[in-house]
């Protein structure tokens, strides 16, 4: 308890758990708390607000503007971590995340609007600040495992967050004023909870990395930019060949985030709008029942396909979040568009635990092979995989209740095949290349 506590000297802490590692943990438990909140917020918010303001677009109107404005924020992001430091960044962001959620103790469209584009640029700092810090904090031999370890942790929150909504919501598909304000409070309260933890984090002074190439340690802070140079460094990265094929599964983690995250909750939830009636079963516990499978689905995830990625490449993982997200978007369309049969419970919830492990392979190999990549220029290298992310889930929030499911289903099919194969294609020459130093060495 004193080593977590951060009572021990630094050379006592050394002894007792790795100091990198230390801080990979407890930034996980911290990101565990705040998602805690924030995801389930995100997976209830529509039923939420249709219910308590009866507004039924409101909540994706939320999601748009956060993730919308996330987007643009990371090109700033850099410039505003690499002045304020990683771990600040990383506190001051999670803070608004905190306040967001309090805006719906007593929630008014003026205050979650406004909430919601305070928080898009606080998580555009928080995002980028994570990853520089996880990269930071990660020896090259251990990218994967450290990749796994993390998204594990996070995605937990999707236990925490809906047993939560498990017990406090209803066994209906109405949620009362009553009922919404104690469970965001409780959702408020664990927020706060992961925001204090980030003061616990430890600084990293020397990058603990050694390059069997060249030989040389990397310090955590190379060279100080200006604004102007880490803004100007971020778009000439952006505009690489490299980068623009990076973009197009960095996209589709976007698209596939609105979709078991929001869309797929309402679906649980026994709304859609339009589309076949849903039966009384599917109602805000199921969906809740759904959030936990998904959850657990992505920390089985975290805990194998992290040393996966390590053990037989990161295409191969790729491959395999392909062919469950193609299962899942064919058993989506098959349950819930059919007019033969009623939607079938136990096939739902397969489904869940189909996407939540198609979502861990792709973001788990999209973070371990930007690590290898842009170790160099990791707080760019993360602001553009957030940038293409929120982009794409910003777009997919605003079309959710204006198109179809059958239209939605069909452009995640494109982008996942898309996605896969530039992912694909970017990692086999990545390998390639460090193969051919190693020869050349």
């Amino acid at each position: 308890f004193r080593c977590l506590a951060g009572s021990m000297s630094e050379e006592m802490m050394l002894g007792c758990i790795p100091k990198m590692f230390y801080n990979v943990v407890l930034h996980g438990f911290a990101f565990m708390c705040l998602f805690t909140a924030f995801q389930t917020s995100s997976m209830f918010q529509d039923t939420v607000l249709d219910d308590v303001l009866h507004d039924s677009s409101l909540g994706f109107e939320s999601l748009a503007i956060i993730y919308g404005v996330f987007a643009f924020a990371n090109f700033l992001a850099p410039a505003i971590v690499d002045k304020l430091t990683v771990r600040i960044s990383m506190f001051l962001g999670s803070a608004f995340y905190a306040l967001f959620i309090a805006a719906f103790l007593d929630p008014k469209k003026w205050t979650i609007l406004a909430a919601s584009a305070l928080v898009g640029v606080a998580a555009a700092v928080l995002w980028t600040a994570q990853g520089s810090f996880l990269t930071l904090n990660t020896p090259p031999q251990h990218r994967g495992r450290n990749s796994g370890l993390f998204w594990g942790m996070l995605q937990s929150s999707l236990i925490i967050g809906n047993l939560i909504a498990l017990i406090k919501l209803p066994s209906s598909q109405n949620i009362s004023t009553s009922e919404a304000h104690l469970f965001y409070l409780i959702l408020f309260i664990v927020a706060c909870i992961g925001t204090g933890l980030l003061l616990f984090t430890r600084p990293i002074r020397k990058q603990v990395e050694f390059s069997p190439l060249n030989e040389s340690f990397r310090s955590e802070k190379v060279a100080t930019l200006s604004t102007k140079e880490m803004l100007a460094s971020t778009f000439n990265l952006c505009l690489t060949k490299q980068m623009l094929w990076l973009a197009l599964p960095m996209f589709y983690t976007g698209l596939e985030l609105s979709m078991w995250s929001s869309k797929y909750q309402t679906l649980m939830g026994g709304k859609l709008d339009p589309g076949p009636a849903i039966p009384d079963r599917f109602n805000a516990k199921l969906a809740a029942v759904s959030g936990l499978i998904i959850g657990a689905a992505e920390i089985i995830g975290g805990m194998t396909l992290g040393r996966l990625t390590d053990k037989v490449g990161r295409s191969w993982v790729i491959i395999l979040g392909l062919a469950t997200h193609t299962v899942a978007y064919f058993l989506i369309d098959l349950n819930f568009l059919s007019t033969v049969t009623s939607p079938n419970v136990g096939l739902a919830l397969f489904t869940s635990f189909l996407l939540g492990i198609g979502d861990c392979s792709f973001n788990t190999c999209v973070y371990s092979l930007l690590g290898e990549l842009y170790s160099e220029q990791s707080l760019q290298a993360f602001a553009l995989f957030k940038f293409f992310q929120s982009a794409a889930s910003g777009l997919a929030f605003a079309y959710t209740g204006r198109i179809i499911l059958e239209w939605q289903l069909l452009i995640l099919a494109v982008f996942l095949l898309l996605g896969s194969y530039a992912f694909i294609k970017v990692d086999r020459a990545a390998r390639f290349a460090v193969y051919s130093q190693v020869l050349d060495h």
